[in-house]
C-alpha cells in the first residue's frame, strides 16, 4: 500500500459560478461572492470571499462622521453605500456616499449632499434617526433624443412618477454599460422628457435611474415638524465634495426636492425609531415607520403616490397608522431600529414581519401587510438576549441596538454596546447562534500602520451602527458597519462580505441556499485502499510583511471542509463534514472524491482566509512502501508468499494486512492480519535460511523477510498477494 497525494493549487483553475452556471464536475465551482485571485507570487494566488473594505469618513473632504448605513446593489462589481450625518443636530442634514468595489475591497468616497427641510430655522433642529436609499430602474419601451427632447415609445414615464433630476442613459438597459449620462430637466408626459443638455440619439434601449432617499428625523425644538422625509430626483453626480443642497419642497411634486410626507396636518410621527420598505411596483412602494418609544405604533406610507404639496408638506402618501403595540420591556434605541424580513426560519418564516429591539428584548410583528388602521394586535413574538452557551457563559450585554436581516444566510445581525450577534430569531428564547467581533482597540486612521496591520472591525468605542444592502439580494450581501465616534480616530466604516459566511450552506448540503462556497473538481482516486486525510493551505496571518513587524498581523477566520464520494457527476451527493483535523479514515474508499470549502466571515476578526491550495492523501492498493515482493522467498508448491523488509518504520512495525486476490477475475480470496493471524506469519533475519514466529520488531538488516502461509487456498489459482498497513 502506497501513499498517494493529490494537490490542487488555486489561482488559475478553470472555474464556473456554483449555483448559477451549469454544474461542471471537471472545474472549480465558486459562489458569486467568492473570488479566485491570480498573481505573480505564490501567496497572491488564492481563492477567498470578497475582501473586507474599510474607510475613514472624517478624513474625507466632507469630514462628515458616519452613522446609520444604507446601501444599493448597483452592479455585480459596485455597491453604492450611504451614511447619515452623525454630527450635532442642525437645520440641515448631510448624507454621504461611498462607492464600494466588492471585488477589490476599495471604498471610494464620492461626496455628500445637504438636505434642507421645510420649516427650517432657529426653531427646527433635525436629527437623522435612519436613512433608506431607494433605487429603481426604468427600461420599458424605447427612446430617441433630438436636442433636449426625448421621445418614448411604449413608455409610461409620468405614470411611473419619475421625477426631474434623475439621470438617463441610452443604448443599453444596463446602468453599468452606460457611457454617457444625461440629467432629466422635466417629465412632460408618459412619452416626453426634456434634458438639461442636447443630444442626438436614434431610437433604442435606455435606462432611467430613479434614486430617492427616505429619512426619518426628529426635531429637537419643534417635535411636530419631525417625521418621514423623501428626497426625490437624486443622481450619482450630485454627491460630491461640495455637498450640494437638495432644497426643501415647496408646492410642486416630482422635482428634485426634499418632501415632508406627513401623516396629518399636525404630524404625530414625531418619535421615529426605524423604517423599511416593501416594493410592489413603480406605483406601490410602502415604507413602514416604527414610532414612539414606550408603546410603539407603525405608520405606513406609499412613497410612489402622487403628492399634493403645500409648504413642502404632503399627506398624500400617508396610508394608515396602527394602534399601540403595547408596553415594551426596556426602551428601543432610535437608530435605524426596524427592519422587515421574510425569513426561512421560525414562526415568521415566509411572511414579511417587522423586527426591532429594546436593550434587553427583541420583538417581531405579524405580517406587516396585514396590519390595519388602529390595529392593536400586531405583536407576534419576542425573545430575550441569551448569548451562546447561555448567560452563564457570556453575560448578556443589556444593550441591544437594532437588527439587520441577511437574506443570503437567513440570519440577523444585532449590534450591542459590547459585541455583535449573528443569529436566527429565537421564538423559544433559546441561546443566540453566534457572537462575532472583538474589542482590540486598534486605531485605524491616516497615521496607522496600514501596511503591516489588517483593518478589521473593533469595538473601539463600544457601539456600532449597522446596515445591509437595502435591496433584498441573495448574491451580494455585505454588512456595513459604522462606529459611533465623531473623530478621525473613532469613526470608521467597514464592509463585511457576510453573505459568504459558512451559514450560507449547511453541513449536509440539504439547503440549496446561495452556495457561497467552493466545490473542487472531481478528484480521481482509482485503486484506493483507504483515505487518510485532506489538507487545506491558507494564509493564517494577514499583514506582517516583515520580520520586524510580524506581531502586528491579524489572524484570518477558519474554513470548513466537507467531502462526498457519490453523486459527484450531477451534484446530487450529500456532503459529510470533516473533523477539525480533516481525518478521512471514516470515509469508505471510492474511485473518486470531491470537497467543499466554506468560509467563516462573522468571527473575531472577520478577515476571510485566503486559501492557496488543498488536497487529499490516500492509500492505494499497492504493496506497502516498506516491503518488496520476494519471488525467492515465495513458493507456489507450498502456497507461501514472501516480502523483503526494505525500509524501516523507525518504530515497532504497525499492524499489517495481507489480502489474496484471484488475479484473473479480481475477487478477494482471503484476508488476514498480523494481529489475528489466522494463517502462519513468519519472519527471517538471515535471508530466509531460517524462519521464526512473526514479531513486530522493526527492520534489523537487509536480509529481513516476512513470509505468510494461508490456512487453506485452492489449487490451480493465479494469485495476487497484497501486503499493506491494516
Amino acid at each position: 500500500m502506497g501513499k498517494v497525494a493529490y494537490d490542487l493549487a488555486f489561482g488559475s483553475q478553470s472555474s464556473y459560478v456554483y449555483g448559477v452556471d451549469a454544474y461542471d464536475s471537471t472545474k472549480v465551482g465558486i459562489g458569486k461572492t467568492i473570488n479566485q485571485n491570480t498573481g505573480a507570487t505564490y501567496d497572491s494566488n488564492y481563492v477567498a470571499p470578497f475582501p473586507m473594505a474599510f474607510a475613514r469618513p472624517v478624513e474625507t473632504g466632507g469630514a462628515v462622521p458616519a452613522q446609520n448605513c444604507g446601501a444599493i446593489n448597483w452592479s455585480t462589481t459596485y455597491n453604492w453605500v450611504f451614511f447619515a450625518d452623525q454630527a450635532a443636530a442642525a437645520a440641515t442634514r448631510r448624507i454621504q456616499m461611498y462607492v464600494h468595489n466588492k471585488l477589490t475591497g476599495e471604498m471610494t468616497w464620492q461626496g455628500f449632499i445637504t438636505c434642507a427641510y421645510p420649516f427650517a430655522g432657529t426653531q427646527n433642529v433635525y436629527i437623522q434617526i435612519g436613512i433608506l436609499p431607494i433605487y429603481d430602474k426604468y427600461t420599458t419601451g424605447t427612446a430617441s433624443v433630438s436636442g433636449t427632447a426625448v421621445t418614448g415609445t411604449d413608455t409610461t414615464w409620468q405614470t411611473s412618477t419619475i421625477p426631474a433630476g434623475c439621470r438617463i442613459g441610452f443604448g443599453t438597459t444596463d446602468p453599468s454599460a452606460v457611457t454617457r449620462w444625461y440629467e432629466i430637466a422635466s417629465v412632460g408626459s408618459n412619452t416626453t422628457i426634456t434634458l438639461t443638455e442636447s443630444a442626438s440619439i436614434g431610437n433604442g434601449s435606455y435606462v432611467i435611474e430613479d434614486l430617492r432617499m427616505a429619512q426619518i428625523v426628529t426635531n429637537a425644538l419643534t417635535a411636530t415638524n419631525g417625521g418621514l422625509f423623501l428626497a426625490k430626483g437624486l443622481r450619482f453626480e450630485m454627491f460630491n465634495a461640495g455637498g450640494p443642497t437638495v432644497a426643501a419642497a415647496v408646492s410642486t411634486d416630482n422635482v428634485r426636492a426634499n418632501y415632508w410626507l406627513a401623516d396629518a396636518v399636525t404630524s404625530t410621527n414625531t418619535a421615529s425609531i426605524g423604517l423599511d420598505i416593501i416594493k410592489t411596483d413603480l406605483s406601490t412602494q410602502h415604507i413602514y415607520v416604527l414610532n414612539t418609544v414606550a408603546n410603539p405604533i407603525l405608520f405606513k406610507y406609499n412613497i410612489r403616490a402622487a403628492l399634493t404639496v403645500a409648504t413642502g408638506r404632503s399627506t398624500s402618501a400617508f396610508v394608515l397608522v396602527s394602534g399601540a403595540y403595547g408596553a415594551l420591556t426596556g426602551a428601543p434605541v432610535q437608530a435605524n431600529n426596524f427592519c422587515i424580513a421574510t425569513t426561512s426560519h421560525g414562526a415568521g418564516a415566509g411572511k414579511p414581519c417587522g423586527y426591532f429591539s429594546t436593550a434587553t428584548r427583541w420583538y417581531r410583528t405579524k405580517n406587516v401587510t396585514t396590519i390595519t388602521s388602529l390595529d392593536t394586535v400586531w405583536a407576534s413574538g419576542v425573545c430575550l438576549e441569551v448569548p451562546p452557551g447561555s448567560s452563564t457563559t457570556f453575560a448578556a450585554t443589556g444593550s441591544m441596538r437594532s437588527s439587520n436581516y441577511i437574506a443570503q444566510i437567513d440570519r440577523f445581525v444585532i449590534c450591542t454596546g459590547g459585541r455583535a450577534y449573528l443569529t436566527r430569531f429565537k421564538d423559544d428564547s433559546s441561546p443566540f447562534d453566534r457572537i462575532f467581533l472583538i474589542g482590540d482597540t486598534q486605531i485605524l486612521q491616516m497615521t496607522a500602520d496600514n501596511v503591516n496591520t489588517a483593518p478589521h472591525p473593533s469595538y473601539v468605542i463600544g457601539a456600532f451602527f449597522s446596515g445591509t444592502v437595502s435591496e433584498a439580494t441573495a448574491t451580494n450581501a455585505f454588512l456595513y458597519l459604522a462606529t459611533s465616534g465623531l473623530t478621525a480616530i473613532t469613526n470608521f466604516v467597514y464592509a463585511l462580505p457576510i453573505g459568504s459566511d459558512w451559514d450560507s450552506t449547511d453541513a449536509d448540503g440539504s439547503w440549496t441556499g446561495s452556495k457561497q462556497c467552493l466545490v473542487t473538481p472531481e478528484i480521481l482516486t482509482a485503486n484506493t485502499d483507504s483515505y487518510i486525510r485532506a489538507y487545506v493551505n491558507w494564509t493564517s496571518i494577514i499583514g506582517s510583511t516583515s520580520l520586524s513587524t510580524r506581531n502586528l498581523g491579524s489572524p484570518s477566520e477558519p474554513v470548513k471542509l466537507s467531502c462526498r464520494t457519490s453523486g459527484i457527476s450531477d451534484d446530487s451527493g450529500i456532503w459529510t463534514t470533516c473533523n477539525n483535523v480533516n481525518d478521512l479514515s471514516n470515509i469508505d474508499p471510492a474511485s473518486s472524491i470531491q470537497f467543499r470549502l466554506e468560509w467563516k466571515v462573522a468571527g473575531t476578526t472577520c478577515i476571510p482566509a485566503k486559501v492557496s491550495a488543498m488536497g487529499v492523501i490516500y492509500n492505494d492498493l499497492s504493496t506497502d512502501v516498506h516491503y518488496q515482493p520476494s519471488i525467492g522467498q515465495s513458493s507456489i508448491a507450498n502456497k507461501q508468499f514472501g516480502w523483503r523488509f526494505s525500509a524501516a518504520f523507525g518504530t515497532t512495525v504497525p499492524r499489517l494486512k495481507i489480502r489474496l486476490y484471484d488475479a484473473v477475475v479480481g475477487t478477494l480470496l482471503l484476508t488476514d492480519d498480523s494481529t489475528t493471524q489466522n494463517g502462519v506469519w513468519e519472519e527471517s533475519t538471515n535471508g530466509g535460511s531460517s524462519y521464526a514466529a512473526w514479531s513486530n520488531t522493526d527492520k534489523g538488516n537487509e536480509t529481513t523477510y516476512l513470509r505468510f502461509t494461508p490456512v487453506s487456498l485452492g489449487d490451480n489459482l493465479r494469485v495476487r498477494a497484497l501486503l499493506t498497513l491494516y
